[in-house]
């Protein structure tokens, strides 16, 4: 019996930030499970909190930290305690405040047990079991400012690199066009660009909007000189062989965190 025959397990997705890089996300997860009917796939529960504080200003900034922290746990515990066994925090940013939103979200469910699948160390693992030992990264300069990135890799023995400060503006443009649904040919191109003045042939979408300007490319594709690296896409692999697999052969890595 796998976890979706036994009816005991859901899939939580806090995202909205932004909706459109959500809505691709919870699209190709639900693609990804191969169901003829509809109780072949498992429950999934989204909650698009498009509400939530500026993740960027609060790490460069410390503007509404606290808010957002708060409002983190809210949600994620709120998933939880809807029956969500498994976490998925759909902003790559975010992943930065775990340390102080996980013992609220574990106080604010009372108990209730649940796994973090924490996209960044799927990916570490899955470059880990590549053979892939060096990335340059595209992310928010939040991200990139924090380091999250190359201290998580570091645990995979994966080395990243990124542009520096001189990139931010170009990464903000585009993420921005993502998140206002207005991505153009022109702002195509200019991702196309971004990828191929990359250090690395293995390049890490360190922000969920980036996932979504890869899929617009079409037949554009081939333009690209490098090799892209999806967090989510790695962890929709990972839930997929979880969820499909028999339930007792099933063990947590330690990039699935388990709550209690």
């Amino acid at each position: 019996m796998n976890r979706i025959q036994r009816g005991q397990d859901a899939i939580g997705i806090v995202g909205g930030m932004g909706s459109v890089a959500t809505a691709g996300f919870f699209s190709a997860l639900v693609r990804a499970f191969p169901g003829e009917k509809e109780w072949d796939r498992p429950r999934i529960v989204v909650d698009n909190a498009c509400q939530m504080p500026s993740r960027v200003r609060a790490l460069l900034r410390g503007e509404g930290k606290d808010e957002l922290i708060s409002r983190l746990a809210d949600h994620m515990s709120g998933l939880v305690n809807l029956g969500c066994t498994d976490i998925v925090l759909c902003c790559n940013t975010s992943h930065v405040f775990l340390p102080e939103v996980l013992p609220i979200v574990r106080k604010r469910c009372e108990g209730k047990p649940f796994r973090l699948r924490h996209i960044l160390r799927i990916l570490g693992e899955d470059l880990r079991e590549r053979g892939i030992k060096q990335v340059s990264l595209l992310a928010t300069e939040g991200t990139l400012d924090a380091g999250i990135y190359p201290a998580v890799f570091l645990e995979y023995g994966v080395i990243v690199d990124d542009e520096g400060k001189a990139g931010y503006p170009q990464l903000r443009a585009l993420i921005e066009m993502v998140k206002q649904d207005m991505v153009d040919d022109e702002s195509l191109m200019q991702f196309i660009a971004l990828v191929n003045r990359q250090a690395r042939e293995d390049v890490v979408l360190g922000c969920t909007e980036f996932p979504i300007l890869r899929d617009m490319l079409g037949e554009r594709k081939f333009l690209l000189n490098a090799v892209l690296h999806d967090p989510l896409e790695a962890t929709i692999r990972r839930l997929v062989r979880d969820y499909m697999g028999e339930v007792d052969l099933v063990e947590d890595s330690p990039a699935e965190i388990r709550e209690r």
